[in-house]
């Protein structure tokens, strides 16, 4: 039987029950790990923003697309090449949680 109650939910609405960063480092398991070719990667840690990375991915107004490849970059140590080995749904469900991250922290 169907939940009558989260059916009758947005999807926008649905994002923002998602879970939040609440602690640092933070970890985001992966729904399949990714591979370098020396070693394998299932949970992405990430560390605390520093004012540094907040200056230099322009991050005082919020957290846009072309702006979370290199920030989740940074914080979690991975390269580019291996970042986009990273499957679609998790890179946005990190994204939001992110998003979610600087937009308390602004309000």
């Amino acid at each position: 039987m169907a939940d009558p109650i989260n059916a009758s939910i947005p999807d926008c609405l649905k994002a923002m029950q998602a879970p939040q960063i609440t602690k640092w480092p933070y970890e985001f398991p992966l729904s399949r790990p990714i591979d370098d070719g020396q070693e394998t990667t299932a949970v992405l840690i990430l560390q605390e923003p520093t004012a540094k990375e907040v200056f230099r991915f322009g991050l005082l107004t919020g957290l846009a697309e072309d702006q979370v490849r290199g920030l989740v970059g940074q914080l979690a140590g991975i390269a580019p090449p291996l970042l986009d080995k990273i499957a679609g749904a998790d890179i946005i469900a990190l994204s939001v949680r992110l998003n979610r991250f600087f937009s308390q922290a602004a309000a």
